[in-house]
């Protein structure tokens, strides 16, 4: 059977290879966030080792890989609208296309196509210790107040989704992916579904529970159970969804209005509420409390480093 596999394998090219792990992941993920990620971020690596002549998964080496890697840290790209500023690609960027190569080459080997993942060889790029901000209590009044000021059903829509990020730390993709059966009115509960399929159960603040209820009794009648809604009744996206608040920041006059900002705010106050860098650690759905602990210094909070703790000669 895997000799069978094996030699199936070796007839294949490299975009072949590609396309079926794309497949694996659009069938395992919930939606469709998971393929277009993959997709978007496995794209120059086909592209480098294409120009390269290298077309068969066995082809590719550790040299090829440092090579690609290399290319990414010297990346440049520019944005729309703006064709004459040059930007380079960040730490962080580089290290989401290391991780997605990392993921193909693995998958490859559970699935029989290559003995050995090539990537093992490679050491994961440095990272960088990006400094967050969360929005002040002024500029989270000012984003609620906001959505007030929008036409029709948008005004509910918009503040939910505010109070969404800023009440339970929701991410951008859970946000877009949450359903109406997963509001447990009953217990004051939402569900919000994270990365890898991994679940976590939140209790939902007074506002963000009334601003839910409100949303949802204005909500269009569409043929799917995504609780947040477009203009021209779809589903909401990713993009949709950072459009709209950066759109929200410039009526509010806020700088940098982000959806992800929103779970920086939930991170900063709930750690600063509740001193309790666990807890934080399950309600952000992080795996490690190193994670967590790094997220949080980018955010400033030097948790039980303040006044109110005491110390153990206090108490001679």
């Amino acid at each position: 059977m895997g000799t069978r596999r094996a030699a199936r394998s070796s007839t294949l090219e490299l975009r072949e290879h590609l396309a079926a792990f794309l497949d694996d992941v659009a069938y395992r993920s919930n939606t469709s966030a998971g393929e277009r990620h993959y997709r978007g971020q496995l794209a120059p690596l086909y592209l480098h080792l294409e120009a390269k002549g290298v077309r068969r998964l066995e082809d590719v080496t550790p040299d090829e890989l440092r090579a690609y890697m290399r290319s990414q840290r010297e990346a440049t790209y520019t944005r729309k609208g703006q064709p004459n500023i040059v930007h380079r690609l960040s730490a962080a960027s580089v290290r989401h296309r290391y991780n997605a190569a990392r993921t193909f080459f693995t998958w490859c080997v559970d699935d029989g196509r290559i003995k050995l993942s090539t990537m093992s060889a490679l050491k994961p790029p440095k990272g960088e210790n990006r400094v967050r901000e969360g929005f002040t209590r002024e500029d989270q009044r000012a984003l609620v107040e906001t959505t007030g000021t929008a036409k029709g059903m948008l005004r509910y829509r918009d503040r939910a989704i505010v109070l969404m990020g800023i009440d339970v730390g929701a991410r951008a993709g859970e946000i877009c992916s949450l359903q109406i059966s997963d509001i447990d009115w009953n217990k004051h509960l939402v569900v919000l579904h994270g990365k890898n399929s991994e679940d976590r159960r939140l209790r939902m603040g007074r506002a963000l529970e009334k601003a839910l209820r409100d949303w949802l009794a204005v909500r269009p009648s569409v043929p799917f159970q995504e609780v947040f809604v477009t203009q021209r009744m779809t589903r909401m996206s990713g993009k949709t969804l950072w459009a709209m608040m950066r759109n929200l920041g410039i009526h509010a006059q806020v700088d940098n209005a982000h959806p992800h900002r929103l779970r920086h705010t939930f991170a900063a106050e709930f750690t600063a509420a509740n001193r309790d860098v666990y807890a934080t650690k399950a309600r952000l759905g992080h795996k490690k409390l190193a994670t967590t602990e790094k997220y949080l210094h980018s955010l400033g909070c030097d948790y039980g480093l303040d006044q109110a703790y005491r110390t153990p000669g206090d108490g001679l």
